[in-house]
C-alpha cells in the first residue's frame, strides 16, 4: 500500500508499464473522490471484498419449544447471519421466529418430510449491534437442532434470491434444485436433516462443504435429529443443489436457499473523462485525461459504498505504452472529500 506522501510518482525508463496504487480499509457509507493526473487512458476498476464466512456455531434442545444458541465472538455490523434449524416436527410450521437483539430475522425456506422431520433456512441481514445469544422458537415442543453461521458482505436488503426443497427416504439425502439464479456472485446454502441422531453426511456433491452438523440430545437415538449446513460461494449464475451420502438409511427433509453478494461499489467518472459516469463493480472503467492541466480539470472518480460495505482496494493501470518522460513521471493521484477540486484538494497518494 502506498502511503498518503505529498510527491510524485515517478519511473526512471520508457517501458510498457503499469501504474498500480492501492487504497486499503476505505471508509464505507462516505462519498469518497480521487483524481487522476497525467497518464493517458486509465482504467478505474473497483475491487471489493467477496464473501466471507466470519463464524459458526451449532446447538440442540431436548424436547422444547426453543433453542438457545451462543456465538463465541462479538458480531460484526452490517454482516448477516444464516441459520439452518432441522427439527422432529411432523408437519410445516416447525419454526415460528427467531429472537435476537440487533438482528431481524425471516424464514427463507422451509422443508418437510411429512410423518417425521423439518428443515428451515432462517436468516438476518445487515445486523447492527447484535447480541451473540440467539432464541429460535419453535412450533411445538419437538427436538431440534440448529448450525448458525455469520457472514461479510452479502446484500443489506433484496439479499434471497432463489430457494428450492426435497424430502425422501434412502440413503442420500438432497437439497432440491433451484432455478437459475439472477446474480454471479453468490453464497448457496443447502441444509439437509435426518430422522436420527447418529445418522451422518459424507460425499457432498457439487463443490459444496460441510460447515458443521448438529444433533439433538432428547430421549434415544431414533427419537432425535441431526441437521447440516452446506456452504458454497460462487463467481457465477446456475442451478444450486447438493446431496450427501448417509451413514444410514434415513427419512430426511433438504433445502436450499441463495444470497447475493453485497452490491458493488459506485464509480462515477468525471471532467475531462471519456464517459460520464459507470457502475464499475468488477469491470473497468477508462478515464482519459489527456486535457488535464490541474485539479479542477483532470479526470476524476467517485467511489460509494453501502453502510455494510468496506472497500477494500482502487487499482489504477495506464493502458498504452508508459513514457518515463512523459507519462509516469506526471503521474499522481490525489483525493477530495467535498467533490469541489476547484478549491483544492485534501491530500494525494503517491
Amino acid at each position: 500500500m502506498y502511503s498518503p506522501i505529498k510527491k510524485w510518482i515517478t519511473k526512471s525508463t520508457a517501458i510498457a508499464a503499469i501504474l498500480v496504487l492501492l487504497f486499503s480499509n476505505i471508509v464505507p457509507d462516505t462519498l469518497n473522490h480521487f483524481g487522476v493526473q497525467g497518464g493517458n487512458g486509465f482504467k478505474v476498476p473497483s475491487v471489493y471484498a467477496a464473501i466471507t464466512r466470519v463464524q459458526s456455531t451449532t446447538c440442540g434442545n431436548s424436547s422444547a419449544t426453543t433453542i438457545s444458541c451462543t456465538f463465541g465472538s462479538a458480531l460484526t455490523n452490517g454482516n448477516a447471519l444464516i441459520a439452518v434449524i432441522g427439527t422432529r416436527q411432523t408437519s410445516s410450521g416447525a419454526v415460528s421466529s427467531i429472537t435476537q437483539t440487533g438482528a431481524s430475522w425471516s424464514q427463507a425456506v422451509e422443508s418437510v418430510r411429512s410423518g417425521s422431520n423439518t428443515t428451515n433456512i432462517w436468516y438476518a441481514m445487515n445486523i447492527s449491534g447484535a447480541a451473540t445469544s440467539v432464541t429460535i422458537n419453535l412450533g411445538s415442543s419437538v427436538n431440534a437442532s440448529a448450525i448458525l453461521v455469520e457472514y461479510s458482505d452479502i446484500e443489506t436488503s433484496g439479499a434471497l434470491d432463489k430457494t428450492a426443497t426435497n424430502n425422501g427416504s434412502s440413503g442420500t439425502a438432497d437439497t432440491g434444485t433451484t432455478a437459475t439464479t439472477a446474480t454471479a456472485d453468490q453464497l448457496w446454502v443447502g441444509g439437509m436433516n435426518l430422522d436420527r441422531g447418529n445418522t451422518s453426511y459424507s460425499g457432498q456433491t457439487n463443490s459444496f462443504a460441510e460447515v458443521a452438523e448438529s444433533a439433538s440430545s432428547g430421549g434415544g437415538q431414533a427419537t432425535r435429529n441431526n441437521a447440516v449446513f452446506e456452504e458454497r460461494i460462487v463467481s457465477a449464475t446456475g442451478t444450486a443443489n447438493t446431496s450427501a451420502t448417509l451413514s444410514n438409511t434415513q427419512a430426511w427433509s433438504g433445502a436450499m436457499a441463495t444470497f447475493k453478494r453485497a452490491s458493488a461499489p459506485v464509480i462515477g467518472v468525471t471532467a475531462g473523462s471519456m464517459i460520464a459516469s459507470a457502475n464499475s463493480g468488477d469491470t473497468s472503467q477508462l478515464a482519459n485525461d489527456t486535457a488535464c492541466t490541474g485539479p479542477s480539470s483532470c479526470s476524476a472518480f467517485t467511489i460509494s459504498a453501502a453502510s455494510s460495505q468496506t472497500l477494500n482496494s482502487i487499482k489504477i493501470t495506464n493502458t498504452g505504452t508508459a513514457s518515463a518522460t512523459s507519462d509516469l513521471s506526471s503521474a499522481a493521484i490525489f483525493y477530495d472529500t467535498d467533490g469541489n477540486y476547484s478549491n483544492g484538494t485534501d491530500g494525494q497518494y503517491g
